[in-house]
């Protein structure tokens, strides 16, 4: 199937393009035009990878954002809010109309849920990552307070609107996590974060609100991205080994039974950017980018059962 991903491997810089590569050979199947800037957050793709969303601020400030169908290559839809999250089938977003967050069709733009309101968003100084389970029952959205280092994960039933489940995470992190993700069955949530210089992952059950399971190492690297494996049983993260008084980037894999590392794979020292498993769990991806000359690559690795 298609691999989606971003050129430069982030969404949001000047003259940038969404690209759709096929994982077997690397040809790119399809892009999108290079925009000005993109208003999407953090590369806002559906759960399949087939839907994108991405903006262009050349006729700001009515930045219409579209989402781009990677398999026929049409904008089936456009809005003018800041989108955060995509359903698994690209039917539904989660957007930002000033005073709190909806579910709207990418289709029609048509709010189709309000979600409520819950403590200190009012208060808040922004959003960060945002995510749908796999089913699409399930919302969650970082959130940031004006208290200093304070934010918190709320969880809605986008059923309903209804927050159902909010997990702080300041007591765990110095920074807002960098990683949101649902488990398939979408029973649990894996956040990651830093506190410097450690990088640590928790899993939390989302039905009894406990930490079920947790790791940490250290990393220079500014991203301090994971990725949780489609079946739920493995987590790949950035990280460093240390060689003759050198730090060598590395990707590692944890078992979740075990809490081992049982793959590690060494990559070149440009900066490491997006990291991402295949729907099925058969492939790994991530990004590199050498900031010194602009050149970008997507790196792939087969991951065996």
């Amino acid at each position: 199937m298609p691999w989606t991903g971003c050129l430069n491997a982030s969404c949001g810089g000047l003259g940038e393009s969404v690209a759709v590569i096929n994982p077997i050979n690397g040809a790119l199947i399809d892009s999108t035009p290079p925009h000005t800037w993109d208003p999407c957050v953090n590369e806002v793709f559906s759960g399949n990878g087939r839907i994108i969303c991405f903006g262009d601020m050349s006729n700001y400030p009515h930045f219409p954002l579209s989402f781009f169908d990677t398999q026929t290559s049409q904008v089936i839809g456009k809005t003018n809010q800041i989108v955060y999250g995509l359903n698994d089938t690209g039917t539904v977003y989660v957007g930002d109309e000033g005073y709190g967050l909806f579910l709207g069709s990418t289709a029609s733009d048509q709010t189709i849920t309000t979600l409520e309101t819950v403590d200190n968003i009012n208060s808040s100084i922004g959003y960060g990552l945002g995510v749908f389970s796999r089913d699409g029952t399930l919302y969650a959205q970082i959130i940031m307070t004006n208290e200093q280092r304070n934010f918190f994960v709320q969880i809605w039933d986008t059923r309903t609107g209804k927050a159902v489940v909010r997990l702080n995470m300041d007591y765990y992190c110095s920074y807002v996590p960098d990683t949101l993700s649902f488990s398939a069955d979408s029973s649990s949530l894996i956040v990651n974060c830093l506190n410097n210089p450690k990088v640590y992952v928790f899993i939390w059950d989302i039905l009894t609100r406990q930490l079920v399971w947790r790791t940490e190492w250290e990393s220079t690297n500014y991203n301090n991205s994971v990725a949780m494996s489609p079946d739920g049983k493995m987590i790949a993260g950035f990280s460093e080994t240390i060689e003759q008084n050198r730090s060598i980037p590395s990707i590692q894999l944890w078992s979740i039974e075990s809490g081992k590392v049982v793959a590690n794979f060494r990559v070149s020292n440009y900066p490491l950017q997006s990291l991402s498993f295949s729907g099925d769990g058969t492939w790994l991806a991530f990004g590199q980018c050498d900031g010194a000359n602009g050149e970008c690559r997507v790196h792939l690795w087969t991951i065996k059962p």
